[in-house]
């Protein structure tokens, strides 16, 4: 079955049920008192109508080419109700038990409603929701909403609508800088607890988070405010509180090829691995399905072959890059993920077989898959550059 969105499936519906309204509006209509059935039940005039085409019959002996000129009009006006009647009669009667039972089309939208969102798919952003804001990992963004009343503000007079939704900001970035000490950083640490131990860095989070410009900014009708605030993990955020390993991008030499190397040397990453193993194509980014394993996100997570040895982090990555887009991205749905202009090409895929740890942010895959990855250099290239995406429920 075809996936179809949300917008879809409501303009489905949408069009559904105006079908439905205007055959049933039909229906009524033709019931009127100036309608084609307000003449009878369809098949009594259906009877009546035999009767006199065989009274016609017997005058004349032509049938309907009879020489009364008014009875022949007659009969064929009759006719025309029959076939109008029957028409309308066909189409209009399903339409009207539709709208004549509410149950019926209110399960019809529900099962409707319940397909197309099944249909849909996951959302492809993965969004970490907190009492005070939430993270779309999946835009690398913080976000957070703030409210404010008139009692509030402590003036005499009405305050005006920018004193409203400047207290209104304010609260937001409260909340944004709490939803901000909620975010990991690895797999043992959050920031906040970096935070609490570094002063300056505390002291530059709370000045970036002042910076953080409102997204939305309404005042309702009853003299509140609502502003959101949003702040991007790219920049000078992830300048700040990325892991010092996470170094300058270095010159990467290309390893020698199989074919180069002499005879009965074979290389360390490639032990073990069979020639149809071996990648045939050079890929352009690195997917994990991680589905079902919890995945708690992180600034700077790990991917761990079965042995506990370091496949992919921090120390791979080149710091222009991390800071630029992040060290990984999340993603919620595979198919997303893999077309995501991150990795998009040729990604390889790879499935994770647990979380390491109690902090559920490392990944562990199998050793066979870890192998694809360290078989080639142009595989070195691209985690550099940070194109892994990790995909959770």
């Amino acid at each position: 079955m075809a996936k179809i969105d949300k917008p879809t499936a409501v303009l489905i519906a949408a069009i559904l049920l105006a079908i439905a309204c205007a055959g049933g509006a039909v229906w009524f209509i033709c019931r009127s008192r100036h309608g084609p059935l307000c003449r009878g039940d369809l098949f009594r005039r259906q009877r009546r109508f035999a009767r006199q085409s065989r009274g016609m019959e017997k005058i004349s002996g032509r049938g309907p080419a009879a020489k009364d000129i008014g009875q022949a009009k007659a009969v064929y006006k009759q006719s025309v109700y029959k076939q109008s009647d029957l028409f309308l009669f066909v189409c209009g009667t399903p339409m009207v038990v539709f709208m004549k039972n509410p149950f019926l089309h209110m399960t019809f939208f529900f099962l409707f409603f319940q397909v197309a969102q099944a249909n849909a798919g996951d959302v492809p952003n993965y969004i970490q929701t907190f009492s005070t804001g939430v993270v779309d990992w999946s835009r690398g963004v913080v976000q957070a909403k703030g409210e404010a009343a008139a009692g509030d503000i402590s003036v005499i007079e009405k305050p005006t609508r920018s004193a409203l939704l400047d207290e209104a900001v304010e609260k937001a970035r409260s909340n944004l800088l709490e939803t901000v000490y909620q975010v990991r950083v690895d797999a043992a640490t959050l920031l906040g607890e970096v935070a609490a131990g570094n002063e300056t860095l505390k002291k530059n989070i709370v000045g970036i988070i002042g910076e953080a410009e409102p997204v939305v900014e309404e005042i309702q009708e009853d003299w509140t405010a609502d502003a959101v605030v949003e702040l991007p993990f790219s920049g000078g955020f992830s300048q700040l509180v990325l892991p010092d390993r996470i170094t300058r991008l270095q010159s990467i030499t290309p390893m020698p090829s199989e074919k180069d190397k002499p005879s009965g040397l074979v290389s360390k990453s490639n032990a073990g691995v069979t020639a149809d193993e071996k990648p045939a194509t050079s890929h352009t980014g690195l997917v994990i399905d991680a589905k079902g394993l919890k995945v708690l996100p992180a600034l700077s997570p790990r991917i761990l072959d079965e042995k506990g040895e370091q496949v992919y982090g921090a120390s791979y990555a080149s710091r222009e890059y991390a800071v630029q887009i992040g060290v990984c991205g999340y993603m919620k749905s595979l198919d997303a993920a893999a077309a995501h202009e991150r990795v998009a090409g040729n990604p390889l895929v790879v499935k994770g077989l647990r979380t390491n740890g109690p902090a559920l942010s490392d990944i562990v895959i199998s050793d066979k898959d870890a192998l694809k990855i360290r078989g080639a250099s142009e595989n070195l290239t691209f985690l550099k550059k940070c194109r892994v995406i990790v995909v959770l429920d």
